[in-house]
C-alpha cells in the first residue's frame, strides 16, 4: 500500500488531469506534437482583440490630436514599431537536433 499522502495516478482524477494540462509559461513559442493549432489560434486572438483598438486610437488620434495631418500619425507607428524589433530576441528559441 502507498504512502497516504501521495495523490493518487489513476487516469480518472480529475486533480492530476487538471495538473497535467495547466499551461506553461512561454509554451505556445516551443515545438511541441500538436500545439500548433494551439498556438496559431491564440495568437490570432490576440490580433483580433488588438487591431479594433488600434484602429480606434489611430483614428482618434488623428482627429484629436494630430487634426487630420498624417505625417505625425506615421512617426507615431514608426515609433512604436521600433519599440517592438528587439523584442524577438528575448523569445525562447527551440532546442536544435
Amino acid at each position: 500500500m502507498g504512502h497516504p499522502c501521495k495523490r493518487s495516478k489513476t487516469p480518472g482524477n480529475p486533480a492530476d488531469q487538471a495538473i497535467r494540462l495547466r499551461p506553461k509559461p512561454l509554451q505556445l513559442f516551443r515545438k511541441t506534437d500538436g500545439a500548433e493549432g494551439f498556438g496559431f489560434a491564440a495568437l490570432m486572438s490576440v490580433i483580433n482583440l488588438a487591431t479594433p483598438l488600434a484602429d480606434t486610437a489611430g483614428s482618434a488620434l488623428y482627429e484629436y490630436v494630430f487634426v487630420s495631418q498624417l505625417a505625425p500619425l506615421i512617426m507615431v507607428s514608426a515609433g512604436f514599431t521600433a519599440l517592438a524589433l528587439p523584442l524577438p530576441r528575448f523569445m525562447p528559441l527551440p532546442p536544435r537536433r
